[in-house]
């Protein structure tokens, strides 16, 4: 599924790229609260896993797991979760 992005999110994303190729190792998005970090990150990890990278992500919340898997689900990214409670999976990208 093709996530929508809005104008201000597809800039956001295209200058963390940009910083990757001008060889930044750790580049960092800023974004308000409210702004959709968590969609913007689910658009870059779908992204990377149909390239067939490995995605681990982390949350140090219960709540933002599920924030996460559902933003990612929502994305059409299998993906598992690594925390108490939660089956183990071999799935590229992780929670």
């Amino acid at each position: 599924m093709a996530i929508n992005l809005r104008d201000y999110q597809v800039d956001a994303i295209t200058k963390l790229r940009e910083a990757y190729r001008a060889g930044a190792r750790a580049p960092l998005l800023v974004l308000s609260t409210g702004a959709g970090k968590t969609i913007c990150f689910a658009a870059i990890t779908q992204a990377a896993a149909a390239r067939g990278r490995r995605i681990l992500i982390l949350v140090h919340r219960r709540e933002l797991i599920r924030q996460t898997s559902a933003k990612l689900a929502y994305a059409g990214v299998v993906h598992g979760i690594i925390a108490a409670g939660f089956e183990p999976s071999d799935h590229p990208v992780q929670v």
